[in-house]
């Protein structure tokens, strides 16, 4: 299902860390895709969850297209 999701727009996020409670995911731009924001958060609050930081407040920008990468001829001239 994942895999036909598509967004040309990244998502934007906050995330809010408090002593002893789960982080707190906010998108601040959403990417047109609410499958994909959502995606974002879960994955976000879970890599938190198990790493947290001293920092109480980071941004991240995720990007849903990846740049085209040229084939390599397999050589060098």
């Amino acid at each position: 299902m994942l895999s036909r999701q598509k967004s040309e727009n990244p998502t934007i996020l906050q995330v809010i860390q408090r002593k002893d409670l789960p982080p707190e995911v906010r998108v601040l731009k959403s990417s047109g895709n609410r499958a994909l924001d959502l995606l974002a958060c879960r994955q976000l609050a879970v890599f938190f969850g198990n790493n947290p930081t001293s920092e109480t407040e980071k941004y991240y920008t995720v990007t849903w297209e990846a740049p085209a990468i040229k084939k390599d001829d397999g050589g060098f001239k």
